[in-house]
This record gives structure tokens, C-alpha cells and sequence, in this order.
């Protein structure tokens, strides 16, 4: 027993000295702590062990988790020393998870669960951590805060003295933190933390900060008391960066901290809980000025409170206020912002101002949030020119839904779906409208955009129909934007599906472009602008870094056809290369090849070679490749080469070669050639122009001399001037020249342009001469010299003045000096005598100002330019001429001044800024009958200084008509013009017209105008005031056939009306009115929406008699009531016309028609004609016209017209005679035009045509070939049918019957039918033959004549003829008869009658048909023949006679009984007279004249010469037929 203590002893001893001395300790240790911590829910792998506790041992690959709390940590080595009381830890990694709570509900952190602590200050060993790191992680709102390459070191300050104390000391050189794996800010950690048993005392902690807008640091100490209550002291101080770097960080100035940083107390005690917070100052936030803070809140228990927040920031102020009650969850706030000035917030200049309310309550903790929003930026100038206001409106609901409203003029976006606070998390649709035509000045359609907003993804699409583009539009334009994690961007954009297509692929956060693609299809530049043609093809390709020195890129472009108003190149490609900031250009082309360079350093470089380059007008480019020798078109060819090196910003280094080889171009047909080679060099700030030789129209241009940045040298020279080539019409020829010098600020210019014997449509103008100086000042002088011509207008003196007795003589000394003169007094036939005046010129413009004014902009306000202007019988016959294309003759003077600020002549001056006046004492207008006058003494123009007015007075006209019958000018009214301006209200011109002769103001227009006889007063008035512009004229009118108008129209800038009111000479009244809008500032009239009434109870027909020449007589009444909208396109009209007791004979027809009744209605776009039912005034027959018309368009009228007639007799000037005509034709409409089709019968005719009218007008011309579009399509359908139709005439006794189609169209008609001759007769070589066949086909196809055509001459069918007819004819010498027989067969124009008997040769037919024998004379043989075939073939016309027979016997003195032959011809100028020859077959030499004119109907007057008897006389016939 007594051992046992021993040996327990020794054991314990041993087991002791094991645990101390070996590893076993240790890891019994391990053991214990493990279990010890596993009670409290830790789970520890203590990993490996090593050492002894004596000793100094060491744990690896320590690992301890806390599920409950989310606290894990872990550390590759912890050592611990047991005598130096030491722990020692490196490389540990702790996470932290917040948000949980203790098992007991309580929060650990709370002031409860510390009550009554004391820091067993003496008891912690000294710890040392080595590079270690720290993440906290909050579940809520996916907070995450890391600290790295941590130190913490705690040591304990044992001085002997209670109590003791400790020192923590920190420090983390890299801090972050992020949310959802963005950074919100960085920055480092250092500070120390004393400890005592009953205090914390807080010394220096220091985190600099920097985020994306700011970089601070803030520095903090205090104090918390371990005390009853436990009082709290903290004292937190924010810097700007600059400013904390600037001082040293614990020892800032007061005054310094109050302007660049914000200081934050907190007072009070933990418990119970309550603290006071108060924050004030500010500091500089870079580029968004200065931000200050001044906010009071309070702590109290579970009640957050902020009692006043006021925030300066952006020129603005924010309002915060709101508490928030833990126990409950319940937040309330609110925030107020006003003029906060969004520009410097966003750095984008016309942002606006900001101003509105947030409303926020709920419960956070929970997620249940309210919100509401409603805020508006106010004046936003950044899109558009004029400011706008942009309204903002959001709501937050507690389920989590939300919607966001904006709205301005550019359009109304909405975002709706979900937003959850605690976890930041949102889905949002985007639906929205913008209207971008407020941003691009001009219409445009909207944009729809429509897309999805998420935390981690956006995505939108944006379509526009058109999108207005320079001239042109292009559309439809389709984008989609894709934004991946806030980092990967991707937009793809296609405008018109595949005309242009781009891809775009960005890494926003490594600021590096994935792929740029672009390309482009077939793209025609006339749609950019009108002025540009081609089609063009572009690729465009890129990569690299978004920086731009550091972006690469590269682009194709191809050019097919180019051309800019009407001048094209060949083909052309270019290749642009972007690198290194660097960019390379190299253009190819026809006969073109150029390169350029710009590196980084602003270098740059290029050269141009040109080689026979061709660049056309279109009119010559269409010609082909042959355009060279055919060419009418302008075109330029150039040869030659330029180059160019310098640097940008240094223009001093610039240098510049140009040498033209060659160069030739057309324009408008003139045409400008270089002779030589041509040179030009620019360097060292100086650029020299050899002698440069061009050949223009106008003559032989040389250029030459030198341009320094200190001096001008330049001349210019046209020896001999042509103006023909230059202006049409425009001939004469001079000497121009002229020169540079001095400075660019000073230059001196002398110029001089002297033309002699210049005409204008070979017209004489006179001599013109032009001189231009500019030194101290400018001026500028024309002169017009007419001395040296005879210019055919008579000198036209001014009226009467009171001028002296001298005065007049030398005015009229001046008068005739200056009027007409021959050749003979030209300046080189009369040289100019010394001590004699010079005669005055024509015309003198002088133009005088200031050079400081003109040169000088430090000047430019100083100055006065001054115009005098003299004009003394200036004879302006030749201009109205060639104006008017007349013979239009005049004479004008004036004299007058005027002047404006000098500064004004080279910034566009108005005429507000003109002050003076010019006189008129001449001014005479001659033109065909008509004559205008100036007879006033006080015509003028006046201006006055500012906007105080213009002013034209006195211009008075008598209108003078010439009066044929008296061979002199006669009054034919007068007409009145005066005007006056204000440059502030507006103007007012006047013109009127007082009882002017209608022929008169016939010659007013263009010839060939025809107006009623009568006379005319109107008066015009044309006013601006205030910017609203009218017109008011009036016309009264007193026409000598056709009554009284009156008409007024009054215009304003945005309607037009008018009314008009005729009083026939029965009278009847018509009155006609109406209205249209229409937009004087941009020449739009809407006739669609104007409307026009007329109306009539009742117009007797009769009086309109005078202006249808093609009626005989008209008479009955018309009345009418109509209304019409929509003027234009398809108008809508109602109403109706009625007719009654309508009566009309054409000219040589009866019997004339009679209607009784007739009405046509209008009933909004359907118009329906009768029926209207007459007959013929005889009593018989009976025509019936019926139809509609259709106004839905009237470019394409829908129309069917009927007209039927029944037994009507037809009698045309008793040459033809119809006793029955039945008619059924419809005209109507067809897809292709129109259509005429029905039957025509024609029963018991008579054709009574005189082959041969002595009193006969000369036949008409044919009308002319103007085809109408609507003729052109109307198609034809017609059946004739002839029944019984008798011709007669001298020649002929006949009878046809038959039937004929006219088919085809109106200019192409077709024939198909035959006409026969059952019997009839017919004369021939004065023998009468009797048909036995006759037959006349109409199958041939006339596709080139018309029916006017055909209607003036019928032979263009060209029908094709079978007759045939039988004589018998008795030989006078041998008593022997013969049948002789006629045939005509083929087409008539080219058909001859061929005779025949049985046993005659041809010469004895037609001598025996002509004489009655066969037995003729040898000699006359050749002459029957031959008159045979003249009369018979129809060859008379073609050897130029009217007329020629044989006649058995002659009616001339000489030849009565003897046969003899008649030759005549008719000539219509320049009197309608018949010429014949009449004379014996035997002796043709000796016969009768006579000339036979007729005088009236039935009068004809007779002259007549016999050769062979020498008898002459005179006769007047009269015949009349009864």
C-alpha cells in the first residue's frame, strides 16, 4: 500500500512528463478542444499535429465550421508558445455569413447580451495573423465584403498597474466590396483598437475608399464604455482623396475639413439604446462639384429616425426624412429633389433639371416594399433644339410588382414586372414609342422598342418603318441589343432585312471589341441626296481595344457609276485601313489612283495620279464608248499629279505639288482647254502659280503670280473677250484683265472689262464698260454707251417741267444727240472734238465703300456703301426683246442714290438696310397695238433708313391702243402701280387697271391669246401684315357680246376664295363660287379639299351663237345647280343641269335639231345623262341620247353613252341627202380606254358632188397630226349599211349599195365590207357608158392614217375596185359602130381605166372615143393620148394643173365648133382666183386667157385676153339657183 503512492506518483509523473515533453501531448489537447468546441455546434478538423506542449507546438490544416452562424475558417498553420503565452497563426481564411440568429431568438450582436461585461484583458494571449483574408457574406442582399493579405496582431500591456490593457492592431492593404459579383468599391484597412476591462477605445482607424464616381478616405475614432449603459462616443471623419493625401491624415485643420469633408458623431449609450447622429460638410466629387451634407437622425430603443436630411449637390438640393421601427419592420421615407442639374451629374450638356418626390414604406426586412415616384426633368436640350420636359413616374407595389412611366415629346417608354429589394433582383418587360422627328427636325416615323430587363441579362429591339437619312429614306430599321452580366455586349442592326447589315460584339469590363461586321448590298446614293448617283458597297471589319489608339479596323468601298448632278466617274473601290491610330486611305478609279496617310504623331501624306481621267455629264456619259468622237454632253479629262506632306496643327510644314498635264472639259457646251502644263507649288507658307494658260470660251485666259501669308501677286487676263459663246444671243468683244496685290488682310485689286458693239439677238445694246478698284476703298462702276448705234426707238421726252428756257434747250439738245443715228455717226467715223462734252452714256452704276469695312471684321461696323444709279433714254427695246421674244420696244430713265452699311455688302443685304431714292422720268413700253406711258412727275422709289419703309409712288400709265382704222394710238384706259414696305409689319402692293380696251391686255399675254371685245377694270392688292399675307383683286368687265362680269378672289395664307357673277347681254344671271386651301409658304394647294358652287336660274343659248362658228343657229334655255367637293381626283358633285326648248342647226345641214326637254343629274360621284329625247325641226325622226359617267377618278372615268335615231333625214348643202339615217351607238369605258360600237343605216341617199367647181375655195389643209391619248385608245366596232345611195355629178349617174365594219382604233381604224353598183352611168372622153358590173371592196388593211385622215381624203382606203362598163360608138367617117368597153380594176390610188373594142388597137379607141373617128390627124396622136391618160389616170394634180379637158367644141371666139383643150389652175394667194388656157387641138398656140375671181355667192367677175385677135374685156356674172 505504501508503494502504490509511489508508483501512482511515478505513473502520473511519467504520463505527465509524456504529455508535456512528446507529440501525445499535443494531440490530446487537440483532442479536448475539439469535443470542448463541438458542445457549442463548431465542427473542428484540427488536420495534423506536431511538438510538444512544452515546446512549442503546431497544428496544420486547422478547419472549424459553424453551421448555425455560417462562420467557417481555416488556416494552414497555427503554432502555439505555452511560456510566452503566444499564438501565432498564418495564411487563415475566415468566411462569415450574416443574417441568422441565436437559437433563443436573440441577436448576438445585441447590447443585451454584453450586459455586465468585463474584457479578460489579462487573460488573452498575445496573437499574431499572418496573411490572411476575411469574407463576410449577407444572404439578403447578396453583400459581400473581402479583406486580403491581412495582419492582426494583439499584444498585451502589462505595466504593473491595474488595470491592464491591450493593443489591436490591423491592417488590410487590399479591401473590396461587391455585390452579386460587381465591385461597389475598393480600398485598404488600417487602424489599432486599445482594449481595457471596462473600455474600447477606437484610435486611427483609416479605410480609404474609391469607387467608380468617388475615391475618399474616411478616419475614425471613439470610445464604448463597458460601463451601466454602456456609453458610446464615435467621431468619423470622410476626406476626398486629393485632400487626404495632401495633409497628414490624423491632423487635418478644421477649416480645411469642413470644405473638403464630411464628419459624422455619434453619441448616446447601447443601453438602453440610444444614440444621436449628426453628419455635416462636403467635398469635391470629380466633375460633379461640390457635395454637402448636413443630417440629424437619432436611435432610440427599436426606432430608427432621421429627422432632417438636406443634401446640396448639382446646383440643387435633395430632402430626406423617414424612421424605421425594428420591432414592427415598418419603414417610412421620403425624399424631395429640386433643380438639381443633371448636366454635371451625367457630364452630357442640356441634361436638364431634376426635380420631384420618392415616397418609400413597407417592411424591408420582410421584402414588402412600397414606393411611388413621380419626378420630371425639366427644360432637356440634349435632342433637340427647343427644350422639353421629361415626366418620370414609378410605383412599387407590396407584392413586388412594378411599373416605370416615361414620357416626353420624344416618345413614352414602360418597364412592368417584379423588383424584390432584399435580394436585388427584377424582371422587367420594356414596351415603348419614341418619336424621334422632334430630335431629327423633320418627320419621321416612331421607333417601336420593346425588350426584357433583368439583373444579369437586357435585352431590346427597336424597329422604325423609315428612317430619314440626308434626301432620302431608308427602312425598314431593325436593331437588337443584348447586354450578358452587365459585361458582354451584342447589337445586331439590319435596315430593309438585308440591304445593310452590322454585327457588334463588346466586352465592356476587359474594354475590348469581340467583332465589329458591317456590310452593305447594292446601295444607290441618289437615295442619300438627288444630286449624287452610283450604287456603292461597303464592308467594314474591326477587333481590338476600345481605346481608340489602340482599335484596328479596316473598310472596303466600291463605287459603281458615280456621279454628283449629273457628272460621273468610271468605277472606283477604295481600302481604309485603321491601326495604331494611324489611318491609311488608297483609292482606285479609271485613269485615278490615289493614297493618303495620317499616323498617330499627325503626320500625314498623299499623292494623286491622274491618267487621262474622264469624268461626263450624263447627257454625254449615255452616248457609250464611242463618246468620244460624238460627245454633245459636258465632260473633263485631267492628266496630271499631285502631292502633299505636312503635319497637323503646323501648317508651316506643309507642302503641295500640283502638275496638270493636261486638262480639257465642256460645260454647257462651252468648252475650256489648258495649253501646256500647268503648275502650282505650296511650301513654306507660300504658294506660286506659274503661268497658267487656259482657253475659254470668252477667250484666252492667262493666270499667274504668288500668294505668301504677308503678300498677293496675282494676275489675270483675257485679251480679246468673246461673248457670244458665253450668253446666247449675247455678241460683242473686249478686253478683260486684272490684279492682286498688297496683303490678305489689305489686298489691292484693280480690274477693267471694256465691250464694244455688243447686240443682243442682234440687237444693239452699245458699249459697255466695267471697272473694279479696291485699295483704301472699293468701287465698282458700269457705264452703257448707245452713242455709237442706231437703235430704231424714237426718244421719248419727259413730261413738262418748269424748267428755264436754257435748261429745255439742252435738254433737248441732249434728246436729239442721243436718238437715233446711222453708221455714219459711230465714234470712228466722228471722232470725239476737243472742248466738245462727251455725250452722257445710257446707263452709269457706281458702287463706292469703304475697304475697312469689307476687310476689317474689327471695323466691320464702320462705313457706308453708296450706289448711284442714272439711266437718260436708255433704250431697252433689245432686253424686252429678247425677254419676250417680241418685237417689244421701250425707253427708260431714272436717277438715284441709295446707301447701306458697308458691312453689309458681303453678309447678305436687305433691302431694310438701303436708305435714299431713285426718280423716274422715262419709261414707254410699245408692244404690238399696245402702248404704256409714264406720265407722272413724281415716280419714284423711296426707302428710309431702318424699318421705316419703302415706298413706290407715282407710276401712272395711260394705256394707249392702236387704232388701225385711224393709223394712230388712242386712249384705251390707264393703269395705276404704287407699293409700301415696312421692314417690322409688312408691305402692300397695288396695281389697277381703269376701263382698259380688252385688246389692250390681250397684248399682255403670250401671242396668239384671243379675248372678247370690251373694256376691263381690275385692281390687285397684295398685303403682308404681321406675317399673314392676302390678296384681295377685283375685275369688272363689259363685254360686247357677251355681258357683264364681275369677279372677286381674296386669298389669305391659308385659303383661297373667289366669286363671279355674269349677266348675259338677254341678261340672265350666272353665278359661280368657290374655295380651296392651300399653304402659300410652301406653293401646296389642296384641291382635294376645295369646293366650287355654280348656278343659273336660266341662260338663253342664243347669245353664245358668235363663238360656235360651226353652228347656224342656237336658241333655248339652261339652267343649272351644282356643288363640287374634292375638287381634285375624284370630286363629288350634286345637282343638275336642265335644258329646255333646245334648238340648234349646224352650218350647211338641215334640218336642225329640237329638244324639249333635257336634264343631266349629279349625284355624288354618279352622274346620269338624260334620257334626253328631240327630234329633227321638220317634224320627222325622233334621237334619243341616254347614259352615266362615273367621277371616282377622273384620270379613269367609268362612263356608257347611248344615242339612238330613228327616221332621221339628213341634208348636207344640198350635195348630199339622206331622206332616212337609223343610228345605235354606245361609247363607253374598257380596261383598255374606250369603245364606240353599234349600227349606222343609211336608206335612199343622194351624193350630188361637182367634180370640177369653178368657184370652188381651195381645198382645205388636212388638220393637224395631233394625236389625243384618249382618241388613241378608243376602239372602234361600227357597222354601216348603205341602201338605194344615188351619186351624182357632171360625170356620173349611180347607184351603190352595201355594208361596211370599221373596226380597230381611232387612229388605226380598220375596213372590211364592199359596196356595189347595181346600174348607173357614167362620162368618159364625152361618151356615156353603162355600168354592167361594178363592185368596191373594203378588205385592206390602212393602219397609218386616221379617221381625220380619211375624212379629208378617202382615197386612203384605197379600196379595191371591179368596174366595168359598155358605150357604143358610131365612126363619123366610115358609119361603122363599135361596142367599146371600160374596165378599172386593182386599188383605186393606182387603177386606170382600160378601154377595149373587138378589132381596135388602143390609139383607135381612145380616138374614136375622143373624136369620133378613127381617121386622125398624124400629129395629134401623141397629144389625145396623152390627154387621155392625164384626164383618165388622175396624173393632173401631179403635173401641178386644177383642171384640164377636151372638149368637142371650145367656148372661145375662135373655137367655137373646133376641138379644143382646157387647162386651168386655182390660186389661193394672195387672192382665190382661177387662171385658165383655153385653146384649139390643131393650133395650141393661139387661144384665150381668162381670169375668173368670185366675188360674193352669186357674183363673179371675168377677165379675159384672145391672143390671136388681140381682144381684151371685162365681165361681172351673176347666177343663182331657184
Amino acid at each position: 500500500m505504501g508503494r502504490t503512492p509511489k508508483y501512482a506518483a511515478a505513473v502520473a509523473a511519467t504520463a505527465l512528463a509524456a504529455l508535456l515533453i512528446t507529440p501525445l501531448g499535443t494531440w490530446l489537447a487537440g483532442v479536448i478542444l475539439v469535443r470542448l468546441l463541438a458542445a457549442d455546434d463548431w465542427q473542428v478538423d484540427l488536420g495534423s499535429s506536431r511538438g510538444a506542449l512544452l515546446g512549442r507546438p503546431v497544428f496544420a490544416d486547422v478547419r472549424l465550421r459553424h453551421p448555425p452562424s455560417g462562420t467557417s475558417i481555416e488556416a494552414p498553420r497555427l503554432a502555439l508558445s505555452v511560456w510566452d503565452y503566444e499564438v501565432d497563426i498564418s495564411g487563415p481564411r475566415v468566411e462569415l455569413r450574416l443574417g441568422g440568429q441565436t437559437d433563443d431568438g436573440t441577436d448576438p450582436n445585441s447590447a443585451e447580451s454584453a450586459t455586465g461585461l468585463t474584457l479578460p484583458v489579462g487573460l488573452l494571449p498575445n496573437l499574431s495573423i499572418a496573411d490572411g483574408s476575411l469574407q463576410v457574406w449577407r444572404d439578403s442582399d447578396s453583400l459581400h465584403i473581402e479583406l486580403a493579405d491581412v495582419a492582426f496582431n494583439y499584444a498585451r500591456v502589462d505595466t504593473g498597474v491595474s488595470p491592464i490593457s491591450g493593443l489591436l492592431t490591423l491592417m488590410a492593404p487590399r479591401a473590396a466590396l461587391r455585390r452579386r459579383g460587381q465591385d461597389l468599391a475598393q480600398g485598404s484597412v488600417s487602424g489599432s483598437l486599445a482594449l481595457t476591462e471596462r473600455a474600447l477605445d477606437l484610435r486611427d482607424l483609416t479605410i480609404d475608399l474609391k469607387t467608380q464616381d468617388l475615391s475618399a478616405t474616411v478616419i475614425s475614432g471613439g470610445r464604448l464604455r463597458l460601463a451601466s449603459g454602456f456609453p458610446l462616443r464615435l467621431d468619423c471623419t470622410l476626406w476626398s482623396k486629393e485632400e487626404a493625401g495632401a495633409k497628414d491624415s490624423a491632423r487635418v485643420s478644421a477649416e480645411a475639413g469642413a470644405r473638403d469633408s464630411v464628419r459624422v458623431w455619434l453619441t448616446g449609450s447601447l443601453q438602453p439604446l440610444s444614440l444621436k447622429l449628426v453628419a455635416e460638410g462636403g467635398m469635391q466629387t470629380g466633375g460633379r462639384g461640390l457635395i454637402s451634407v448636413v443630417l440629424g437622425g437619432r436611435i432610440d430603443q427599436e426606432v430608427v429616425v432621421l429627422d432632417s436630411a438636406l443634401v446640396t449637390v448639382a446646383g440643387g438640393e435633395i430632402r430626406l426624412s423617414g424612421s424605421y421601427r425594428a420591432g414592427e419592420d415598418s419603414l417610412k421615407a421620403a425624399a424631395n429633389f429640386s433643380a438639381i442639374a443633371i448636366d454635371s451629374l451625367l457630364a452630357v450638356e442640356g441634361s436638364g433639371q431634376l426635380e420631384g418626390e420618392l415616397q418609400v414604406a413597407g417592411r424591408p426586412m420582410s421584402g414588402q416594399l412600397a414606393a411611388v415616384l413621380e419626378a420630371q426633368v425639366r427644360a432637356v436640350r440634349a435632342f433637340t433644339d427647343e427644350p422639353l420636359d421629361v415626366h418620370l413616374r414609378g410605383r412599387l407595389n407590396a407584392d413586388s410588382t412594378v411599373k416605370l412611366e416615361v414620357h416626353s415629346p420624344l416618345g413614352k417608354v414602360t418597364a412592368e414586372g417584379w423588383l424584390d429589394v432584399r435580394q436585388v433582383a427584377y424582371d422587367l418587360a420594356v414596351r415603348g414609342r419614341l418619336q424621334p422627328a422632334a430630335m431629327l427636325g423633320q418627320t419621321a416615323d416612331p421607333i417601336q422598342l420593346e425588350g426584357r430587363v433583368r439583373p444579369d441579362s437586357v435585352t431590346l429591339r427597336l424597329e422604325m418603318a423609315s428612317l430619314p437619312f440626308l434626301s432620302g429614306e431608308f427602312g425598314p430599321l431593325a436593331a437588337d441589343v443584348r447586354l450578358v452580366r452587365g459585361r458582354f455586349l451584342e447589337v445586331d442592326l439590319s435596315l430593309e432585312e438585308t440591304q445593310a447589315l452590322a454585327h457588334l460584339a463588346v466586352d465592356l469590363e476587359a474594354g475590348w471589341v469581340d467583332t465589329l461586321q458591317a456590310s452593305t448590298g447594292s446601295l444607290r446614293l441618289e437615295r442619300f441626296h438627288p444630286d449624287v448617283g452610283g450604287v456603292a458597297r461597303v464592308h467594314l471589319g474591326g477587333a481590338g481595344s476600345l481605346q481608340v489608339r489602340r482599335a484596328a479596323a479596316s473598310a472596303q468601298l466600291s463605287l459603281e457609276g458615280l456621279s454628283y448632278r449629273g457628272w460621273r466617274s468610271g468605277p472606283m473601290s477604295a481600302d481604309i485601313d485603321y491601326r495604331h491610330g494611324g489611318v491609311a486611305v488608297e483609292i482606285g478609279g479609271s485613269g485615278l489612283t490615289a493614297m493618303a496617310r495620317l499616323d498617330s504623331t499627325g503626320a500625314f501624306s498623299g499623292r494623286v495620279q491622274l491618267e487621262s481621267a474622264r469624268f461626263s455629264s450624263s447627257a454625254e456619259a449615255d452616248r457609250g464608248p464611242i463618246a468620244d468622237s460624238l460627245a454633245t454632253g459636258d465632260f473633263a479629262i485631267l492628266s496630271g499629279e499631285a502631292t502633299w506632306r505636312g503635319a497637323a496643327g503646323r501648317p508651316q510644314e506643309l507642302t503641295l505639288d500640283v502638275v496638270l498635264e493636261e486638262f480639257e472639259t465642256t460645260l454647257s457646251g462651252l468648252a475650256f482647254v489648258a495649253q501646256g502644263t500647268q503648275r502650282l507649288h505650296h511650301s513654306r507658307q507660300q504658294t506660286t502659280v506659274d503661268s497658267i494658260r487656259l482657253l475659254t470660251p470668252a477667250g484666252l485666259l492667262r493666270i499667274g503670280g504668288t500668294l505668301q501669308q504677308d503678300s498677293l501677286a496675282l494676275m489675270a487676263k483675257i485679251d480679246s473677250v468673246a461673248l457670244t459663246p458665253l450668253v446666247a444671243g449675247l455678241a460683242g468683244s473686249g478686253v478683260a484683265a486684272i490684279t492682286i496685290g498688297g496683303t490678305t488682310d489689305h489686298p489691292i485689286v484693280q480690274g477693267r472689262l471694256d465691250l464694244r458693239d455688243v447686240t443682243l439677238s442682234h440687237r444693239p445694246i452699245g458699249d459697255v464698260g466695267m471697272s473694279l478698284s479696291l485699295a483704301d476703298s472699293l468701287r465698282w462702276t458700269v457705264s452703257l454707251d448707245q452713242q455709237r448705234f442706231q437703235l430704231g426707238a424714237p426718244v421719248v421726252k419727259p413730261p413738262e417741267t418748269t424748267d428755264s428756257p436754257e435748261t429745255g434747250r439742252q435738254r433737248q439738245r441732249d434728246a436729239s444727240g442721243s436718238g437715233d443715228s446711222g453708221a455714219g455717226d459711230s465714234s470712228e467715223s466722228k471722232p470725239h472734238r476737243k472742248g466738245v462734252p462727251r455725250p452722257e452714256p445710257a446707263l452709269q452704276l457706281s458702287l463706292t465703300a469703304p475697304a475697312t469695312a469689307l476687310l476689317d471684321s474689327a471695323d466691320a461696323a464702320s462705313g457706308e456703301a453708296r450706289l448711284e444709279l442714272r439711266a437718260r433714254d436708255w433704250r431697252i427695246g433689245p432686253l424686252l426683246n429678247h425677254v419676250l421674244k417680241d418685237s417689244t420696244t421701250g425707253i427708260l430713265g431714272f436717277d438715284g442714290a441709295l446707301s447701306l452699311p458697308a458691312n453689309r455688302l458681303l453678309n447678305g443685304a436687305k433691302w431694310t438696310d438701303l436708305t435714299g431714292s431713285v426718280s423716274f422720268d422715262q419709261l414707254q413700253v410699245e408692244r404690238g397695238k399696245l402702248r404704256l406711258r409714264l406720265d407722272s412727275e413724281e415716280a419714284g422709289l423711296y426707302l428710309a433708313p431702318g424699318n421705316r419703309g419703302l415706298e413706290l409712288r407715282g407710276f401712272e400709265f395711260p394705256v394707249e391702243v392702236y387704232r388701225r382704222e385711224d393709223e394712230s394710238f388712242g386712249a384705251g384706259g390707264h393703269l395705276s402701280i404704287e407699293a409700301e414696305a415696312d421692314g417690322a409689319a409688312g408691305f402692300q402692293v397695288t396695281a389697277s387697271l381703269v376701263q382698259v380696251d380688252l385688246q389692250a391686255v390681250e397684248e399682255m399675254f403670250a401671242r396668239g391669246t384671243q379675248l372678247p371685245l370690251g373694256t376691263a377694270s381690275a385692281r390687285v392688292s397684295l398685303t403682308d401684315s404681321t406675317g399673314k399675307l392676302s390678296l384681295v383683286a377685283t375685275v369688272e368687265a363689259s363685254l360686247d357680246e357677251l355681258g357683264e362680269i364681275t369677279a372677286r378672289i381674296d386669298a389669305t395664307a391659308e385659303l383661297v376664295t373667289a366669286e363671279l357673277e355674269w349677266y348675259t347681254p338677254v341678261p340672265d344671271l350666272i353665278s359661280v363660287g368657290g374655295s380651296v386651301p392651300w399653304d402659300l409658304a410652301d406653293g401646296r394647294v389642296d384641291w382635294h379639299l376645295g369646293n366650287l358652287t355654280a348656278h343659273s336660274e336660266g341662260v338663253n343659248l342664243f347669245v353664245f351663237l358668235d363663238q360656235f362658228p360651226q353652228l347656224q343657229s342656237i336658241d333655248g334655255f339652261v339652267k343649272f345647280d351644282l356643288e363640287v367637293e374634292e375638287v381634285e381626283g375624284a370630286p363629288m358633285v350634286r345637282g343638275r343641269i336642265d335644258a329646255e326648248e333646245l334648238e340648234l342647226t349646224v352650218l350647211d345641214v338641215k334640218p336642225g335639231f329640237l329638244f324639249p326637254k333635257g336634264h343631266i343629274l349629279f349625284d355624288g360621284r354618279q352622274v346620269q345623262l338624260g334620257p334626253i329625247v328631240g327630234r329633227t325641226t321638220s317634224g320627222k325622226g325622233e334621237i334619243e341620247l341616254t347614259g352615266f359617267v362615273r367621277l371616282d377618278s377622273l384620270s379613269e372615268l367609268d362612263y356608257r353613252i347611248e344615242l339612238t335615231a330613228k327616221d332621221v333625214p339628213y341634208n348636207y348643202d344640198d350635195v348630199f341627202e339622206v331622206s332616212e339615217i337609223d343610228v345605235d351607238l354606245t361609247f363607253s369605258r374598257t380596261e383598255a380606254g374606250s369603245l364606240l360600237e353599234g349600227d349606222i343605216g343609211l336608206k335612199h341617199g343622194v351624193a350630188e358632188t361637182a367634180l370640177v367647181d369653178l368657184n370652188a375655195p381651195p381645198v382645205p389643209p388636212p388638220p393637224p397630226a395631233v394625236r389625243s391619248p384618249f382618241l388613241e385608245a378608243t376602239e372602234l366596232n361600227v357597222f354601216i349599211e348603205l341602201s338605194d345611195l344615188a351619186v351624182k355629178n357632171e360625170l356620173a349617174d349611180l347607184k351603190t349599195e352595201g355594208g361596211v365594219r370599221i373596226y380597230g382604233t381611232f387612229y388605226k381604224p380598220r375596213f372590211q365590207g364592199e359596196l356595189r353598183v347595181p346600174e348607173g352611168k357614167v362620162i368618159a372622153l364625152s361618151r356615156e357608158f353603162t355600168f354592167s358590173k361594178g363592185r368596191i371592196v373594203l378588205d385592206q388593211l390602212v393602219p397609218t392614217y386616221s379617221l381625220l385622215d380619211l375624212a379629208y381624203d378617202p382615197m386612203l382606203l384605197d379600196p379595191q375596185l371591179e368596174l366595168e362598163a359598155v358605150t357604143t360608138v358610131v365612126d363619123n367617117d366610115q358609119s361603122e359602130e363599135y361596142e367599146i368597153t371600160m374596165e378599172i380594176r386593182g386599188p383605186a390610188r393606182e387603177a386606170a381605166p382600160r378601154f377595149s373594142a373587138p378589132g381596135l388597137g388602143d390609139a383607135d379607141v381612145i380616138s374614136i372615143l375622143a373624136f369620133g373617128s378613127i381617121e386622125t390627124p398624124e400629129y395629134g396622136s401623141s397629144l389625145y393620148t396623152a390627154a387621155g391618160q392625164l384626164l383618165l389616170s388622175r396624173q393632173v394634180h401631179r403635173v401641178g394643173l386644177d383642171e384640164f379637158q377636151i372638149l368637142p367644141s371650145g367656148t372661145g371666139l375662135e373655137n367655137v365648133g373646133t376641138t379644143s383643150v382646157r387647162m386651168g389652175k386655182f390660186f389661193a394667194f394672195p387672192i382665190p382666183v382661177w387662171v385658165r388656157y383655153e385653146a384649139t387641138t390643131r393650133e395650141p398656140s393661139f387661144g384665150e386667157l381668162q381670169l375668173q375671181y368670185k366675188l360674193k355667192r352669186i357674183f363673179t367677175i371675168n377677165a379675159n385676153a384672145q391672143s390671136e385677135y388681140n381682144l381684151y374685156g371685162v365681165g361681172i356674172g351673176l347666177k343663182k339657183d331657184f
